[in-house]
């Protein structure tokens, strides 16, 4: 049961997570190493602070596994802006 609505609420972003890895393996490819890890540390640290807020709003679990798409969506938009910010220039 836990398992299925944790598949419920994510399996819809992985589109986006695998935009994300494809925008900051090019970003790595091009050593642009300080979009990439400013990209990955604004995920991480919007997942944390979601996961906290969103869990007494809606519920532990719920609350947690919401934070995921959120961090990820941002994420991938501040990869994507990088990417064509960065690599304009390299095609």
């Amino acid at each position: 049961m836990t398992g299925r609505q944790f598949l419920w609420i994510l399996s819809p972003f992985y589109f986006v997570v695998s935009a994300k890895l494809a925008a900051d393996g090019i970003l790595r490819g091009v050593s642009a190493m300080g979009q990439f890890m400013a990209a990955t540390f604004t995920d991480l640290i919007l997942r944390v602070a979601l996961a906290f807020l969103l869990s007494g709003w809606t519920g532990s679990p719920m609350g947690i596994w919401c934070a995921w798409p959120i961090g990820w969506t941002v994420a991938m938009a501040l990869s994507v802006f990088f990417y064509h910010r960065k690599c304009r220039n390299f095609l």
